[in-house]
């Protein structure tokens, strides 16, 4: 609490040198960090400076309410994405609505994430130099928006390049009415010497209580290609998975997908029908 109320009053730089961060099996090293806040009228600048990166935010904001409120709405779509109806309810009833209205558009520059990914223990890397763009839009309604494009991602022994990930999402802040889009594509998947596929699209458009799901691949080197179509509901009793009329091509032959098929998931519990 003390150090987001001195970014909101803070005008200037500040810099803070040599952080060093320890576990019993990993270190993170940064020579320095400097932050540059500035407010003209209500337009507020705030630049976070290190040697892996920078974030820039520019708008009508105040840090603390950017925070709160950021964390509210990933933990909204986080409830309403597990369907849990008594823990939705509970969450509402508690939820104070604030009138603040504000914008603020935010830049980050990863120049080098991997220390980061080392220090935390994943199995991953990310390539240098990677921008992170958008906007969140703070009223009745709240809109977010992030844009990125990564040359090569690895995960374990998978290596995907040239990604692309676009989420665009709005929320009514007394409701579990929910808009958004997420788009995530790849050229290329290589998971191993063998098998490799290619025009990776995923795509999912949620709209209240319905989410409509694409994923589209082919297999490099070999005439097969997925694409599929499902559509997911949330019921008061549960969450409705099915998958829609698809095209599938495998070992040279067209295939289809029982239109009966259910997949219904109440708590812990998931039932199979087909």
């Amino acid at each position: 609490m003390l150090f987001r109320s001195t970014l909101d009053n803070l005008s200037g730089n500040a810099i803070l040198h040599r952080l060093h961060l320890a576990t019993s099996s990993t270190v993170l090293d940064m020579d320095s960090i400097r932050i540059h806040s500035e407010k003209r009228g209500k337009v507020r600048r705030l630049s976070v400076d290190t040697s892996l990166g920078s974030v820039n935010l520019v708008g009508n904001f105040n840090f603390e309410a950017v925070t709160a409120d950021f964390r509210n709405i990933f933990q909204e779509l986080y409830l309403g994405a597990r369907n849990d109806r008594e823990a939705l309810r509970s969450y509402y009833i508690g939820k104070k609505t604030t009138a603040r209205d504000y914008r603020v558009d935010f830049l980050v520059r990863l120049h080098d994430l991997n220390p980061v990914i080392r220090f935390i223990g994943l199995d991953a890397s990310v390539s240098r130099h990677v921008q992170v763009s958008g906007h969140f839009i703070h009223g009745l309604t709240t809109i977010f928006h992030a844009y990125s494009s990564i040359p090569q991602l690895t995960w374990k022994k998978a290596v995907f390049t040239d990604n692309e990930f676009d989420f665009n999402g709005s929320k009514l802040q007394d409701t579990t009415s929910v808009l958004a889009m997420m788009l995530i594509s790849s050229a290329r998947q290589q998971f191993s010497e063998k098998f490799a596929t290619r025009k990776l699209v995923l795509e999912g458009i949620w709209n209240r209580d319905h989410i409509d799901i694409g994923l589209d691949f082919d297999q490099e080197g070999f005439d097969n290609s997925f694409r599929i179509k499902s559509e997911l509901d949330f019921l008061t009793d549960g969450t409705l998975l099915k998958i829609m009329p698809s095209r599938i091509r495998l070992l040279g032959k067209a295939w289809t997908i029982n239109p009966e098929n259910r997949i219904t998931i109440r708590g812990t519990e998931i039932d199979f029908q087909q």
